[in-house]
């Protein structure tokens, strides 16, 4: 696994729906009075604030004075309170955390994710059983499998299963070719796919096929980028460069740098590094990485029971491929990438949240506020400019911006109401009190039936996700 890891920056089951929730009813009309609503779109936060919901969306939010409650809504008095819009995960690796985590994202103000690479048929199947309202579980854009050079699927197919317990049949496409790119695009475009994710290309030609293939399909580029020039990268128009892994640029003079870093702001393009998977994985110091698997600290860990068995598998083979040069190396790198992103987001790049889920030992949604205040401290972000890039900016990207990302009459009502203001300190994003998804509201209670039905989920208890 320390392969994978280290070529990110080189090269619930259907009654969980039925937990129990204060408005059960997503048609009720909801009224949440006396909040402080963060605005992130240059306006200010409007204080003691009702935000009406009627149906899956917002019907009117304003100062209370300034808004008429219907006589039959239900008024839930959040007086104290601070709400944000619902947040983004730009990274995920679903099939890894299991079905299980989707209900878990949520309990964490997670309520839309884009994926990045998995098996296509349950993504599918999952997307489909949130949208038909049959389970609880955030917006998902997928990409299906990932996009692969042919050297390396055929080395993932050939590695025992002791070493890689991924069902890398069925989640790596091989591309060697420009018809190798028709085909399955095409073929995944047919299924609904979101987006196309590359992690490895064999050659700049095949990634320029590609690129060229996926925008004549109307499908976005996403992916790794480290393998070529900066310039090649922003040629093919893709869209976003994930990880800490970016283009090569020691060739460039700064003129050119800053030409191609406005070129590839212009064009649509941005930036998820997922700081905590450096920070929070490859940082961390072997020994501490050993100790998640001792029985006493695993079973203390209120997060650890919610943790599939796969992943738990995958975060085994994990560990047994680190060696001391890993942390050594990612010392070394890191910080002069901390400071090429900061210069990157300076010159209009916009820069998103995204956790890359699956890796050693990140949890579903909890770690998407850890890297709320990684941007924070390493980003020198503000909060407001970190929960906007968790929330409008993604919504944005995405082109669904007309229905979510901000909290605005109109737009999906998918909220997250905090218990302290975020703006005075990034880390009361994590004290959730609670959470509407699409009209729907989950109180504290419910969120936290959530979690203990995730403890008890099916893939929790046995591998579910085999070769």
């Amino acid at each position: 696994m320390i392969r994978r890891l280290v070529g990110h920056f080189g090269a619930i089951a259907a009654l969980v729906a039925c937990a129990p929730s204060a408005v059960p009813n997503a048609s009720d009309a909801i009224a949440l009075v006396g909040a402080t609503v963060i605005n992130v779109d240059g306006r200010p936060p409007t204080a003691n604030a009702t935000v009406l919901i009627s149906g899956r969306r917002i019907a009117n939010v304003g100062p209370a004075g300034d808004i008429r409650v219907p006589e039959r809504a239900t008024r839930i008095d959040l007086s104290g309170a601070y709400i944000i819009p619902g947040l983004w995960d730009m990274h995920t690796h679903l099939s890894k955390t299991r079905g299980s985590a989707l209900s878990v994202l949520v309990a964490y103000g997670v309520t839309s994710v884009r994926d990045m690479g998995g098996e296509m048929d349950e993504l599918l199947r999952w997307r489909d059983a949130i949208r038909a309202g049959e389970r609880v579980g955030p917006r998902m854009l997928i990409a299906g499998p990932y996009l692969e050079s042919p050297a390396n699927v055929q080395r993932q197919r050939g590695t025992p299963v002791a070493e890689m317990a991924e069902p890398v049949e069925r989640t790596r496409v091989p591309i060697g070719s420009r018809a190798d790119a028709e085909r399955v695009i095409d073929s995944i475009k047919a299924r609904g796919v979101s987006h196309v994710k590359i992690r490895t290309v064999a050659s700049l030609p095949v990634y320029q096929a590609i690129a060229d293939v996926a925008k004549a399909r109307g499908l976005p580029l996403v992916g790794h980028a480290d393998a070529f020039p900066f310039r090649e990268v922003v040629l093919s128009g893709q869209r976003s460069v994930e990880h800490l892994s970016l283009p090569r640029m020691q060739d460039l003079s700064p003129n050119e740098l800053s030409a191609l870093f406005s070129q590839f702001g212009r064009q649509g393009s941005a930036l998820v590094p997922t700081l905590v998977t450096a920070y929070g994985s490859l940082l961390l110091a072997d020994s501490l990485q050993r100790q998640l698997f001792d029985a006493g600290i695993s079973t203390s860990n209120p997060r650890r029971p919610r943790i599939s068995k796969f992943l738990e598998i995958d975060w085994r083979e994990q560990v047994s491929e680190r060696d001391s040069s890993t942390r050594t190396f990612f010392l070394r790198v890191v910080p002069p990438i901390i400071t090429r992103l900061r210069e990157m987001r300076a010159a209009g790049i916009p820069v998103m949240t995204g956790t890359d889920i699956g890796v050693l030992p990140l949890y579903p949604g909890e770690s998407l506020h850890d890297e709320l205040g990684l941007f924070v401290r390493q980003l020198a972000m503000t909060p407001l400019e970190a929960i906007t890039a968790a929330t409008r900016v993604p919504a944005t990207f995405v082109g669904v911006g007309d229905s979510v990302g901000t909290i605005a009459p109109g737009k999906v009502a998918d909220l997250v109401v905090l218990e302290a203001d975020p703006l005075a300190d990034i880390s009361n994003v994590r004290r959730i009190r609670g959470v509407m998804l699409a009209g729907r509201w989950f109180d504290r209670a419910a969120l936290d039936a959530l979690l203990s039905a995730a403890a008890r989920a099916e893939d929790v208890q046995r591998n579910d996700w085999i070769r």
